[in-house]
């Protein structure tokens, strides 16, 4: 297999691994977006695999829930929000 083509394949299997959630403690909305911004525009996860993506959800979403942007605050607000939680982590964007 290609590589570019197992690329795409586990960049595929990673948001069904993200969505993964307890049925009786569902991620605020305010979660929802922080993880789907680091994987869509900072594509944070594309490096990781296993326990280090559990690890970056679980900082990230520990962060939304402290103190994340409103949801009416735009995605710029979000994107800027999330690769500066990045920065702080030392997990620095890849685009």
């Amino acid at each position: 297999m290609e590589a570019g083509v197992d690329v795409k394949i586990r960049r595929g299997r990673l948001p069904r691994e993200i969505l993964k959630q307890e049925r009786l403690a569902p991620l605020s909305p305010e979660q929802q977006l922080a993880w789907l911004v680091a994987y869509h525009d900072e594509r944070a996860f594309d490096a990781l695999a296993g326990a280090a993506v559990q690890e970056l959800l679980a900082r990230l979403l520990h962060q939304a829930a402290a103190g994340a942007p409103r949801l009416a605050a735009g995605w710029d607000a979000w994107r800027e929000a999330i690769a500066g939680w990045l920065r702080e982590a030392g997990d620095e964007p890849l685009v």
